[in-house]
């Protein structure tokens, strides 16, 4: 498996070489990897500013996988809630953005530490 760094930048490569479908496919199947993994690939992407590519990453993840995981792919320092809120939002997941206000998934993250 490659870097989570160049498992994005696979995706974006892929997306601009107009193989769309083919990036999407690669990262639905990466919402899979290790939390830690998909965290850093969604930085990577964030950085990147490919919105579709991070809702194909994360959409996945927050369908399958109990939001504890999603409370620590936000990170300690909790830099991916506000992207995790908004990409469940644009890819439907009205459980995930009318489950708590921001703020409270923030003290989450901060009480939960690492040891989810």
């Amino acid at each position: 498996m490659p870097s989570p760094h160049r498992f994005a930048a696979l995706a974006v490569a892929l997306g601009d070489a107009g193989r769309e479908a083919d990036a999407q496919v690669l990262l639905r199947n990466g919402a899979s990897r290790p939390v830690g993994d998909v965290a850093a690939a969604a930085h990577a992407l964030v950085d990147a500013d490919r919105m579709r590519e991070l809702d194909a990453l994360l959409g996945p993840l927050l369908r399958a996988r109990p939001l504890q995981q999603a409370v620590r792919l936000a990170g300690e320092d909790g830099t991916l809630v506000r992207v995790l809120l908004d990409s469940a939002g644009r890819t439907g997941l009205t459980a995930v953005t009318n489950l708590r206000p921001p703020n409270a998934l923030l003290r989450s993250v901060s009480e939960a530490g690492s040891g989810i």
